[in-house]
């Protein structure tokens, strides 16, 4: 009961006034509830047709404006919450990271992680 409560206080969250302050609420609330995918199986492709949206919290008001990902892309993923993943994605060429969430139906795991099978 005290996770559906939980969940409930979350939705409210995004229609309060000062959106970025909420995304950031959300964003701390889903990363302190969602269960957290194992270091051996956080590794994981993107799938599907099209960009990938990045998103500051599990939330579709939450979007990272130009931010994405494309299918094959490799993904780093850290927990998941209401439909969405948290992941860290570091571009090959140019070194850059992002963290973020994105919708989890277009994730994949691909067997591989940041660490050993404990």
């Amino acid at each position: 009961m005290k996770h559906l409560f939980a969940l409930f206080g979350i939705a409210a969250l995004t229609s309060l006034p000062g959106h970025a302050a909420t995304c950031e609420a959300l964003d701390a609330e889903a990363t302190r509830l969602s269960p957290r995918i194992p270091g051996d199986a956080s590794g994981h492709d993107v799938i599907g047709k099209g960009r990938l949206q990045f998103y500051s919290a599990p939330d579709p008001g939450c979007e990272m404006p130009g931010i994405f990902v494309i299918p094959g892309d490799r993904v780093t993923a850290y927990g998941e919450h209401a439909g969405y993943t948290s992941v860290l994605y570091i571009n090959r060429k140019t070194g850059i990271d992002v963290m973020g969430w994105v919708k989890t139906a277009r994730l994949k795991m691909n067997g591989t992680g940041i660490a050993p099978k404990q």
